[in-house]
């Protein structure tokens, strides 16, 4: 955004007070209704990190800045109401109805741990549905950036009833803290009551359970495991789904072009294949006439050596890593899953120059 466009974005008027935080506001300009928001002034770094995030169930924040002492943000007004107003106006609502509105809250947390960032409060009043009964997820007040290396948290935060353990400072809050917020928010909706009031038992239980582990490391360990257990017929556990329904790297993304470039690679890998067997078997037959001396002999060699930086460097490292065959980024980092899979990407790319360095340094006659 360019100083014009924050300038123009800024022409707002108040209309109302929604509460001591909040303002209803429209921007002179072009009339668009946004919440003026007010947060301590420690919250402006953070604050900022979320403008560049754009997720459709994520509340967008506009703009931000440090105004008197304190960080305002100009944020998306949102025409609708809570899962809690829905719940005391229409009641408690079926598990396909659940599923639907859980999965965009996992869709939301998903865009929002990809940015390194854990929510902390995922409660009913934090989450609204829209005019068009698409799930917005909001409130951004106590949400924190992935300390790698901290043992706990600095400050005890959270709603009572969502809060997991780790919030009360038995430990770091991390990815999973928000996974078990997920479990209570889906108990609620099943039953309107918090899970140690009243624990759901109907065929959602499963997955309540595991959300509400008491050990973070038997919870799902992402928001996409959570929606993927949640949209299956058999609802696994966090263990067989590491085991189950994990597609190969590049076709985990929902956008088109790294399936297409995915499927290319694969493409050029089956043709590259094709032809190293066609050259072996040209070089065997070379070696049959001529002898195992000569240049047969040494362009063979050079083909294997090229096959095997090809299949181990370039192929099977790479492979383990971004794949994460065996979920090897847990083992890397136990307490901080997100470490580990950035290590592990780390990893990946750095088998992938080394071969290709490699090959370029052989020739292959």
């Amino acid at each position: 955004m360019n100083s014009t466009e924050k300038y123009d974005l800024w022409q707002i008027t108040k209309l109302q007070d929604l509460d001591e935080h909040n303002e209803l506001v429209q921007n002179r300009l072009t009339g668009r209704l946004m919440i003026r928001r007010t947060l301590p002034q420690e919250s402006i770094y953070l604050m900022k990190k979320l403008t560049g995030l754009h997720q459709k169930n994520l509340m967008t924040i506009y703009d931000c800045d440090v105004i008197d002492g304190r960080c305002v943000c100009l944020c998306e007004y949102i025409e609708g109401e809570t899962l809690s107003q829905r719940i005391d106006r229409c009641g408690i609502i079926t598990e396909q109805q659940a599923i639907l509105i859980l999965s965009q809250v996992c869709d939301a947390l998903t865009a929002l741990h990809g940015a390194g960032i854990i929510h902390r409060d995922v409660t009913a009043a934090n989450v609204m549905l829209n005019s068009q009964n698409e799930v917005k997820l909001i409130d951004y007040d106590i949400s924190r950036e992935v300390k790698v290396n901290a043992a706990q948290d600095t400050h005890i935060l959270g709603t009572v009833g969502y809060a997991s353990p780790e919030q009360f400072g038995f430990s770091q809050t991390g990815v999973r803290t928000d996974i078990y917020a997920c479990g209570a928010l889906l108990n609620v909706l099943l039953t309107g009551m918090l899970p140690n009031d009243c624990r759901y038992s109907g065929r959602l239980a499963t997955i309540i359970g595991y959300c509400l582990e008491i050990d973070e490391n038997k919870r799902y360990s992402s928001a996409a495991e959570l929606k993927l257990a949640l949209t299956k017929t058999n609802h696994y556990s966090p263990e067989e789904l590491h085991e189950r329904f994990r597609p190969l790297p590049g076709f985990r993304s929902k956008h088109v072009f790294p399936k297409i470039l995915t499927t290319l690679c694969i493409a050029l890998y089956g043709m590259l294949t094709i032809v190293f067997i066609k050259r072996m078997i040209d070089h065997l037959s070379r070696i049959q006439s001529k002898g195992w001396y000569g240049s047969a002999w040494r362009d063979l060699r050079s083909d294997l050596l090229i096959a095997l930086v090809f299949l181990v460097l370039l192929t099977l490292i790479p492979y383990l890593c971004f794949g994460d065959v065996g979920r090897l980024s847990r083992k890397i980092s136990p307490k901080d899953y997100l470490r580990g899979e950035r290590m592990m990407k780390a990893l990946g790319w750095i088998s992938i120059s080394a071969g290709i360095i490699v090959m370029l340094l052989v020739r292959p006659y």
